[in-house]
């Protein structure tokens, strides 16, 4: 495929090919779909400076029992910490029927992450 086609598709095309296919609960996450969902939130949730996979968990069970400020930490960025776990929250939550915590969802010190 020629440049000009890679640039013309469509976006929707783009972003199919970006899918991420990872099990519906992350405690059955392996070190793989824990690296592809770190890329693909580095991505789509312009996190900086971008998580490396080796400094979270090898397994989605130790990945769900991190703390707000161990995502802080192994994120390297308070708000790329506060991002992460939110999303993990919400990937969560069809499992749980748990909402994500009101802390996760509000803004804190009058400044929204």
């Amino acid at each position: 495929m020629s440049d000009i086609n890679r640039e013309t598709r469509a976006p929707e095309d783009r972003n199919a090919a970006a899918a991420v296919v990872l099990p519906n609960d992350p405690l059955d996450w392996t070190n793989d779909h824990i690296a592809a969902w770190l890329e693909w939130c580095s991505k789509n949730l312009e996190l900086w400076p971008i998580p490396k996979s080796d400094d979270f968990p090898n397994t989605g069970h130790d990945l769900c029992s991190l703390d707000r400020a161990e995502f802080d930490r192994r994120s390297r960025n308070r708000r790329s910490g506060r991002l992460l776990l939110l999303h993990l929250s919400l990937l969560r939550q069809p499992v749980t029927g748990s909402p994500p915590s009101p802390s996760l969802t509000t803004p804190e010190d009058g400044q929204w992450l």
